[in-house]
């Protein structure tokens, strides 16, 4: 069996390894003690060099014994999509030469629906891909990157069957092209009822059980349309990365800035508000998955599959018998 060895330059740092069908992997965390292991400036590569060493070692291996590298890209260069040949030699060129010849790159979303449904046994399933933002879309379907993207999946092909698209919102210097995306919104949010010290995507899920959906329900659905054939559009700014608009709720401004200063009881109802209208935007996808590809599993991976309470709630209304999540960003 070949080599096959597969590495993640960009948060999570990471190399995993897969040789006569045993997997040896590791994140770079492991060494630099660095949560996420996130390059330090915006824009920067990092190199999983110490988990790729601990891989081949591990195997037995030498890099000339690799058959094949795969990698993600993430350049956001909407005019070139994600076949970048300048960005695969600057990858290239961070690996021992044997590796770097060997390099090839595929897109964010694709790593992530092919990692679940490769280990899932299924012969046909359905693929959703959910998080703040992947690899450029290209010329392929226009500016933009990855944000929510649906695959038919069979052993012998994957279609993309489904893909979030920018709209057009006004501005003061005129019409522009938004790119919203439900993972942004999530944690735009999560950053308006978490103080600063933790991850607040994870510890919002855990708030909202504590608080009442309908006491700001109607105003937080408002943000967020669902259309037909699986569209979602979230009103801009709310699905960017954006934590500093004031968001006007209650006779209160919420910021990421003042949020230590909201009530814990208004703080845990906004909370559970977003939980509910996030669930209810990712199980409006997944229906109109279910109706296109008409399978009976759904492999759900990308940053927004770590919400427990959201894959419960797939499991139960997406129209789906087996619900497969992948819990990785």
């Amino acid at each position: 069996m070949p080599a096959v060895l597969g590495l993640n330059f960009h948060h999570d740092t990471s190399a995993a390894l897969v040789v006569d069908g045993r997997l040896y992997a590791a994140e770079e965390e492991r060494w630099s003690g660095v949560k996420h292991n996130h390059p330090t400036r915006k824009g920067t590569l990092a190199a999983p060099t110490r988990a790729l060493q601990w891989c081949l070692e591990a195997a037995g291996l030498e890099p000339q014994d690799i058959d094949a590298v795969w990698a993600a890209s993430m350049r956001p260069n909407p005019a070139a999509g994600w076949w970048l040949a300048e960005e695969r030699d600057e990858l290239a060129a961070l690996l021992p030469a044997p590796l770097g010849e060997h390099l090839r790159l595929l897109s964010h979303h694709t790593a992530h629906v092919l990692s679940g449904y490769l280990l899932s046994g299924r012969d046909h399933a359905a693929g959703l891909v959910i998080d703040a933002g992947g690899s450029s879309l290209g010329s392929d379907f226009g500016p933009g990157r990855e944000r929510i993207t649906g695959y038919d999946l069979r052993l012998d092909r994957i279609d993309r069957l489904h893909q979030g698209m920018p709209t057009v919102v006004p501005s003061p210097a005129g019409p522009r092209r938004v790119h919203s995306s439900l993972g942004h919104f999530y944690r735009n949010l999560a950053r308006r009822v978490i103080p600063p010290g933790d991850e607040p995507e994870g510890s919002m899920m855990a708030l909202a059980a504590f608080g009442d959906p309908q006491h700001y329900g109607a105003q937080i659905r408002e943000l967020v349309r669902l259309g037909d054939n699986g569209e979602v559009r979230i009103d801009h700014p709310w699905g960017s990365a954006d934590s500093s608009t004031p968001l006007l709720l209650g006779g209160r401004a919420w910021t990421a800035d003042n949020v230590a200063e909201q009530p814990d009881h208004e703080r845990a109802d906004l909370a559970a508000a977003v939980q509910e209208v996030f669930a209810e935007s990712v199980v409006h996808i997944a229906r109109h998955l279910q109706r296109l590809t008409r399978a009976s599993t759904l492999v759900f991976s990308g940053g927004c599959a770590l919400n427990s309470h959201l894959n419960g709630q797939l499991a139960a209304d997406s129209g789906f018998d087996t619900l497969l999540e992948l819990l990785t960003e």
